[in-house]
């Protein structure tokens, strides 16, 4: 009885993919112009890449329906398998095709299977050669011989380093053919615009030798070129025998025509002199997108792909947020970029999006960049010839202008005020700051001071001690500046940096700071000085950030408790001798608590406060060998510390000792095992 119940399952669990494919209803097609199957296929994500069309048959109660017209999984790694049934319903025989209309795709390979039997199978793809395909077409097309009242299975695996987007419809021969007329006429006039602007800007660039004219050009050509790789279209004509230079020159494609935007968009808006700091952002893009071109020779594609379109969404916002503020500051051609570069930054923002997975695919998205930048070159070019006319009309007022802008930039360069407080205060410029000004914002404030420094003076003259100071500062500043900080005082050998961004960035400063102090002590070999030293103390809170003094000199001052408290907790670094101690409030702020080492310590009541704080230690620059130990020991350090809150002396003292035990040169656990000592001695 026992071996027949197990035959039975046995037979039964072999049978069930079997059994799950038969409850799959069939797509019923009967003479129908074109019909979208995106909701009646079934897909399964191979995260490992390691079936095939025979192991895949027995995964088929794995699949899931598509709840998508057009399933869209963006950037993956994973291979898709799509599964389906047509069924001819009808006593005659039908000859349609299966068009899979996104042709970006890797690998296609296609399976179809009569009565269960494998009668076809091809592979294609934009990484195999275009003549491998049974239908010679920038799209995948696939002919199906309906024969009447029978069942079909289709497979497809579908592998791509780009976008993975599945675009699936049965269609008619007679649909088809009137699609692509009408599509081979739109694509027509589209390629003849832009061809057309390339030989008119040429002219002019000949003519007026503008040098935004050659820009321009440049740029038509990398969008046309674009197009050309995204519709399929250059793979099927340009380059159909060397499939593995599509994906190779699309990212190149990409970054030169960004770049070339971006210059074009820099010198047209003139944002360099209205718009400095977009003008710096977008300078910044550039350099991206200038990279991108060799780059896309040494890195994966499925890398420089993610970098190349992730670029362009900046991009797109900072154009056109530039070219409205170009435009309020009186610069009138801008109004032919606002109305011009709205079409085509749609269509590139779109465009991006669809290629992320966060839009559907069909016409608009598909052809989104072609539509905008077809109606963008013919405006752009009016707006080149406008601006010509607005730069001649500029030229004659700007020399009257330019005694007043001296003056202007003397009494600018007069006073002190940091950038970075102008932009914390929302003033455009430096100029704009006024005395008083002031705002309240939660920030993470540093202080770093050198130990002993007092000690070291004595043993240096003046200009020594300038020198000494000069090379600390200037190691330690870029370090600030790196970690999206800026100094805020220099007291003597005492650093006071402000960090308006997330808590992680000053902690990643101070770990950098105290490791670059080797370098310090190197330098300062030449001076004849022992190695210093250095202690860190953060906090992050809310602060009031001014300026004070006044028209003719200005200062900025940071008041608040958060202030104080951080200069108190860096002075603590003396007793506890170790380099970086934060808040409760700066391990909250923390994004990334796994890349540090932190270890609580007792509560403090710092001078000017009632209240005790919470601290704790950061011991990432100590020693591997350090930090393994105070890792080992990290349990019975929080335990132990626990009962010195309980006041259990007795059991701390022997945790501490313990701890000392395993790791003798834990200078805070020496501490507190000689404190808890001197309380284990009074209590006799």
């Amino acid at each position: 009885m026992n071996t027949l119940l197990i035959r039975f399952l046995l037979f039964f669990f072999i049978l069930l993919p079997y059994l799950y494919a038969d409850n799959i209803k069939p797509i019923i097609y009967e003479n129908t112009p074109e019909l979208y199957i995106g909701k009646n296929i079934y897909i399964y994500e191979d995260k490992d890449q390691n079936l095939n069309i025979t192991t895949i048959k027995n995964k088929l109660n794995d699949f899931k329906q598509s709840d998508k017209i057009i399933p869209n999984f963006g950037y993956t790694d994973s291979s898709f398998w799509i599964y389906f049934k047509i069924l001819n319903p009808s006593r005659n025989k039908q000859k349609i095709l299966l068009e899979l209309y996104y042709p970006l795709l890797d690998e296609v390979d296609y399976y179809l299977f009569e009565s269960g039997k494998l009668i076809q199978s091809i592979e294609t793809g934009d990484r195999r050669p275009f003549f491998n395909r049974e239908i010679h077409h920038k799209n995948f097309l696939f002919l199906l011989n309906l024969e009447p009242q029978k069942e079909y299975e289709i497979f497809f695996r579908i592998k791509s380093e780009g976008s993975v987007q599945i675009p699936l419809r049965l269609i008619s021969y007679q649909t088809f053919i009137e699609e692509e007329h009408i599509e081979q006429f739109i694509q027509g006039i589209y390629y003849g615009i832009m061809i057309a602007m390339i030989f008119y800007n040429l002219f002019l660039l000949l003519s007026i030798r503008d040098i935004s004219y050659f820009y321009y050009i440049l740029y038509i050509f990398g969008i046309m070129l674009f197009s050309l790789i995204y519709s399929g279209y250059a793979f099927e004509f340009l380059w159909p025998a060397y499939p593995g230079f599509g994906n190779t020159i699309l990212p190149i494609t990409i970054g030169f025509l960004a770049n070339f935007a971006g210059i074009f968009t820099m010198h047209f808006l003139r944002m360099k002199e209205l718009t400095p700091k977009l003008y710096n952002i977008l300078f910044g893009l550039n350099i991206i997108f200038f990279l991108i071109v060799p780059l896309s020779l040494i890195l994966p594609y499925k890398i420089i792909i993610k970098i190349a379109t992730y670029s362009i969404l900046p991009f797109a916002l900072i154009a056109f947020i530039g070219s409205f503020l170009s435009y309020k500051k009186g610069w009138k051609p801008a109004r032919f970029y606002i109305t011009a570069w709205t079409m085509v930054l749609i269509g590139m923002f779109v465009l991006s999006l669809k290629q992320l997975g966060k839009l559907p695919s069909n016409f608009f998205t598909d052809y989104s960049l072609q539509i905008g930048s077809a109606l963008e070159v013919i405006l752009l070019s009016l707006g080149l010839a406008d601006r010509i006319n607005v730069l001649k009309q500029e030229k004659e007022k700007a020399r009257n202008e330019l005694l007043n802008t001296k003056i202007i930039m003397l009494e600018s360069f007069s006073r002190f005020v940091p950038k970075h407080f102008a932009n914390i205060l929302r003033k455009e410029t430096i100029l704009d700051v006024q005395p008083g000004d002031a705002t309240e914002k939660e920030l993470a404030v540093l202080f770093n001071d050198i130990k002993n420094f007092s000690t070291l003076a004595e043993m240096m003259s003046a200009k020594e001690t300038f020198e000494f100071l000069n090379t600390y500062f200037e190691i330690m500043n870029p370090i600030i500046l790196k970690y999206r900080g800026f100094i805020d005082k220099f007291i003597g050998d005492e650093i006071m940096a402000l960090f308006d961004c997330e808590a992680d960035f000053p902690l990643d400063a101070a770990i950098e700071m105290r490791l670059k102090l080797d370098e310090f002590n190197k330098k300062i070999y030449k001076l004849n000085l022992p190695d210093v030293d250095m202690g860190i103390g953060i906090n992050y809170g809310k602060a009031i950030l001014g300026t004070v003094g006044s028209q003719d000199r200005l200062d900025t001052t940071v008041i608040g408790d958060t202030v104080n408290t951080a200069e108190r907790i860096q002075q603590l670094t003396r007793i506890f001798k170790t380099p970086i101690l934060i808040t409760e409030n700066v391990k909250e702020k923390i994004q990334n608590k796994d890349r540090y080492y932190l270890r609580r310590l007792q509560k403090v009541r710092i001078k000017g406060k009632f209240e005790t704080i919470q601290i704790y230690e950061c011991f990432n620059t100590d020693s591997d060998e350090q930090i393994e130990k105070k890792l080992k020991t990290l349990h019975k350090y929080e335990e132990a510390m626990q009962l010195i809150n309980e006041k259990d002396i007795k059991n701390a003292l022997l945790l501490l000792k313990e701890i000392l035990h395993i790791n003798p040169k834990d200078t805070v656990v020496k501490i507190y095992l000689e404190k808890m000592e001197k309380k284990a001695h009074y209590s006799l």
